[in-house]
Formats: C-alpha cells, sequence, structure tokens
C-alpha cells in the first residue's frame, strides 16, 4: 500500500495543473510575427484578448509552475520507481530495449533475421510473444548500447568495447567482408558472431547506424564508417561501398579526415549524409542532403 504522504504529493500534483489550466488555459502565446515585423504593444493586446480572426497565429501552450515541477519530481522519488529498462532504440520496422541487467530484446519485423533470434519471424503482433515471452538476443557479452539501421542491428559490447552487428547485410553494412545475412537462421549469433575489425589499437568509444552504414568513433576522436557509400556517407571521398568484401575492414579501413588537429566527440548518420560534432563544437556533414 502507498503511504499517505505520497497521496498527498499526488494531489498536490494534481491540484496545481488544474490550478495551472484554469489561470491560464485563456492565454497563448504569439508564435508568429505578422508579415515579419514585431508590434510588442499588438501582441500584448491579443495576448490578453485572442482574435477569432487570426487563429492560425496562436498556439496554446500549458504553463508549468516550479511547484508543478518540484511535486512531480518528489512524488516520483518518493514513489521509488524501479525502472528495467536502461534504454530502447527504434527504427522503421523493429525495436530493440536494454535492460538494466546489459541484456537485450528486440521486437518487428524480423526480416533478413534483424531481430537477432535465428529467423525471420516477425514478433509482437500476436499473443504471447512479448513480456516474458520474448526471449533475450544472444550476443555472448553484455551490452552498453544498442544502434539500428533499415535493416539491420549493432551493438557495443562491454566491457570489452567490441561491436556486433547482424541482420541485412547488403553493400557489406554489417562490417564482415561479406553481404551474407546474419540472424536469420541457427548458429549465427551468440558465440557464432564474430566482432567486427576495427583495427589495431582502436578502442570504440561509441557507435552510430545510418540506414545503410554504420560509424565507430574512437578513443582518440577518430571515425571509420562501413557499408553503404553511394552518396560519399562514408567520408572517403568516393562512392565505394566498404565492408562487403575482404581486406576492406581492420587496418585496411582508413580513418575519415576530418581536418587538421580536429578530432570528433560524437556522429551521426542518417539516409545518405553523416555528420559529426567535433571537439571544438562545430559541425561537420557530408553525403547527400
Amino acid at each position: 500500500m502507498i503511504p499517505f504522504f505520497h497521496f498527498l504529493f499526488l494531489w498536490w500534483f494534481i491540484k496545481e495543473v488544474w490550478e495551472t489550466i484554469l489561470r491560464f488555459g485563456s492565454k497563448s502565446i504569439f508564435m508568429k510575427e505578422r508579415n515579419g515585423q514585431k508590434n510588442d504593444e499588438k501582441i500584448k493586446s491579443e495576448l490578453d484578448n485572442p482574435s477569432r480572426d487570426n487563429p492560425t497565429n496562436f498556439l496554446p501552450v500549458p504553463i508549468v509552475s516550479k511547484s508543478m515541477i518540484t511535486a512531480s519530481f518528489l512524488l516520483l522519488m518518493s514513489l521509488e520507481i524501479k525502472m528495467d529498462c536502461s534504454s530502447r532504440f527504434t527504427f522503421y520496422y523493429h525495436n530493440c530495449i536494454l535492460t538494466s541487467s546489459s541484456q537485450l530484446k528486440c521486437w518487428g519485423d524480423g526480416g533478413n533475421g534483424k531481430l537477432g533470434y535465428g529467423n525471420i519471424n516477425t514478433r509482437g503482433n500476436a499473443e504471447n510473444q512479448m513480456s516474458d515471452y520474448l526471449p533475450f538476443v544472444n550476443v555472448n557479452s553484455n551490452v552498453q548500447s544498442i544502434h539500428s539501421g533499415d535493416q539491420h542491428t549493432c551493438v557495443h559490447l562491454s566491457p570489452s568495447f567490441d561491436v556486433k552487428c547482424w541482420g541485412d547485410n547488403s553493400n557489406g553494412r554489417l562490417g564482415y567482408g561479406d553481404t551474407q545475412d546474419r540472424g536469420d537462421e541457427a548458429n549465427e549469433m551468440g558465440s557464432f558472431l564474430p566482432t567486427i575489425s576495427s583495427g589495431s589499437g582502436v578502442l570504440v568509444s561509441e557507435v552510430s547506424a545510418g540506414s545503410f552504414h554504420n560509424f565507430i568513433l574512437t578513443d582518440s576522436g577518430q571515425i571509420k564508417g562501413w557499408g553503404y557509400c553511394a552518396s560519399g556517407q562514408l567520408g572517403y571521398g568516393d562512392s565505394n561501398n566498404r565492408g562487403d568484401s575482404a581486406n576492406q575492414m581492420g587496418n585496411y579501413l582508413p580513418f575519415v579526415q576530418l581536418g587538421s588537429g580536429k578530432a570528433a566527440i560524437s556522429s551521426k548518420n542518417q539516409l545518405h549524409s553523416s555528420c559529426v560534432i567535433l571537439d571544438d563544437l562545430s559541425v561537420k556533414c557530408w553525403g547527400k542532403e
């Protein structure tokens, strides 16, 4: 049973929300400048007296008071809510969650084996498929982060900092030097699934997945990419795919040139483009807009 003071916090929070709605419900925030010019007096007048003639100029915005924030925070703390899922990742056709025990579950479209269960079955579209019925994905290691593309999934492992990928391997996006899908048949996951060769002395600090390509960010602020490159999204000055043939990964895969003295602190990939945030907080992007 929830202690009485928890109900007090809940009652306080609901009271604050209701009073705020009553107090500010008729107010709006002027979001659009007419003809590109500001008119402070007109704005103030229209805020106090909203006009039906210009409904598109206003967007009702609830106003949250400090006491509301305090109340909600104290309520959550007092209820001691324990979340089992530490992170999640969603893409077009499938979803994955990473639990607080560093284990992985995935559901959605299972095509190409991107769910990692050794088949191409869809999960989550029928009864008795989720919750305890949904098994953990076997990657033979703890997982620290999940990175999903259009039809593939990658994980950053712990404590090794290695990377494993499975699913659709078109264009070499899995990074194993071939185009063979993984995760769609038996004996392809767990210890059967190799780690990606990132090169001698390379410690992976971050992984980022685009629709059809991936990047790793090293602890020294350098990046490497592989997979689809038709629009130059790998950043190597050409449109050659990498990771789909032998002698393309590991030490054969060069670092992307970011500029003299430049180091990346984060990377993000999209469908046909890639971007990095540099250590001076500037941003560089390449590929197709």
